[in-house]
């Protein structure tokens, strides 16, 4: 789980419904560990614990990431990828990436087609699909 609780505290691990009500939480997604896999937790970086190039949708890919800083400012990220002038990041060089920004836990969301940054109604990145993909979830922020 990945989640902000009430006081906008970035949590993430192995939840349960009843624990995140505990803990306050009111926003979560569900992440499976090759598609979504931790980055940085307690300022370190997972690189050891993320998929390798093995694994599929590891490799260079479009990837999106969010993550909270020790200030408690949120970081959202989106790197684009597949295409010759910007080939993506690895799961390893999205956590190093991360925790140079100041990152002190982070993950990843869903990557590839779904990598999309939209600010204001227009797309900010420049995502592999030319068409914009109707994704069943994201992150809004108000």
């Amino acid at each position: 789980i990945v989640g902000l609780t009430n006081e906008n505290k970035l949590i993430m691990g192995t939840l349960t419904v009843n624990e995140m009500l505990d803990m306050g939480v009111r926003d979560a997604i569900y992440c499976v560990h090759e598609t979504g896999p931790f980055l940085v937790m307690d300022g370190e970086a997972l690189i050891e614990d993320v998929p390798g190039t093995s694994t599929y949708g590891s490799g260079k890919n479009p990837r999106t990431a969010i993550g909270q800083k020790e200030d408690g400012s949120i970081l959202l990220l989106v790197v684009d990828g597949r295409k010759p002038d910007t080939l993506g990041a690895t799961f390893e060089d999205l956590a190093l990436f991360m925790k140079d920004l100041g990152a002190v836990n982070a993950a990843a969301m869903d990557g590839g087609t779904s990598s999309q940054m939209v600010y204001e109604g227009e797309i900010k990145n420049h995502p592999y699909s030319i068409t914009p993909r109707k994704c069943p979830d994201g992150w809004l922020v108000r």
